[in-house]
């Protein structure tokens, strides 16, 4: 059982296999569930086509359109970047796609204003859960290095960050003091403490986006491609490019730039709450109830 209350049952079988899709289905039977509902890079349309023909509603969560095709009941992609068209000519019966769709925690749904701060500078590093690059490590070099007096930064270290006594080294060394934080269960209070944030590229900038805190983005993974060209295109953000290709030096400078321009920051605040209502959880659960009526 999970914290949150959900019972959890481990299937012995290979993830996405003919197998896999028979003792998922069987479970679900037994359960005598109204739906299953499947988000994986390795449930391709053989599987989703097994599942869509048990008993109930099928729904199948994407983010890219590149499986090899596509058979549910209700198909969700809550990407920024995500269109109707990306799934022409696939058998779905109802698509939810693209922001109004962001499936953010609960803690996310209620929006609130965040007027840029004029006085502090605080500064949030996150890079998602694993971090196996330890970019964390190398925004916290880069900030601790900055010449701007008064900053304040905190850095959080996932669940499957394998660097925490690297990053504790790594924030003791002189410059300016980083607090470390790991594996933080609410976030909005951590964005709402913070100015600005420095994140990867990832579904962390739709709840940046929500809570209406500018961001400086980073990308870590391939997959984090589209949702980089995404803040560029609606511009509630600033995307610095691939870890590798950033140096701390750049880092520093546009960390240095934002702090300086209150009127940027607000701008990219609302862009970010225009953009991300924080309700498309609710949303998806209304329509996965009517799919499954």
């Amino acid at each position: 059982m999970t914290e949150n209350g959900v019972k959890v049952s481990r299937l012995e079988a290979q993830i996405g296999s003919d197998e896999d899709a028979h003792k998922t289905i069987e479970l679900a039977e037994k359960l005598k569930t109204e739906s299953i509902v499947a988000d994986g890079y390795s449930f391709g349309k053989s599987y989703q086509g097994a599942l869509r023909g048990a008993k109930g509603c099928f729904c199948f969560i994407d983010d890219g359109a590149n499986l090899d095709g596509y058979r549910a009941d209700l198909l969700i992609n809550p990407n920024l970047y995500a269109t109707e068209e990306m799934y022409a000519g696939q058998e779905i019966g109802k698509l939810l796609v693209g922001r109004k769709f962001a499936m953010l925690r609960k803690e996310f749904w209620e929006q609130r204003d965040k007027p840029a701060a004029l006085r502090t500078r605080h500064v949030l590093i996150t890079m998602g859960g694993s971090d196996p690059d330890n970019v964390t490590g190398k925004v916290v070099r880069s900030v601790k290095g900055s010449s701007l007096e008064n900053i304040g930064i905190r850095a959080i270290a996932g669940a499957g960050n394998p660097y925490w006594e690297t990053l504790q080294v790594q924030a003791g060394r002189p410059g300016h003091p980083v607090e470390l934080l790991q594996n933080v269960a609410d976030m909005r209070a951590q964005f709402e403490w913070a100015d600005i944030c420095v994140s990867a590229a990832g579904n962390t900038a739709l709840e940046l986006a929500c809570v209406g805190l500018a961001g400086l983005y980073i990308i870590l993974v391939d997959n984090q491609e589209p949702v980089a060209r995404a803040i560029r295109k609606f511009g509630f953000g600033r995307v610095l490019g691939w870890h590798e290709d950033v140096n701390e030096e750049a880092i520093r400078a546009a960390v240095r730039d934002i702090l300086a321009s209150t009127e940027e920051r607000d701008r990219m605040g609302r862009w970010g709450q225009e953009l991300v209502d924080g309700k498309g959880a609710l949303r998806v659960a209304a329509a996965l109830r009517e799919a499954c009526a």
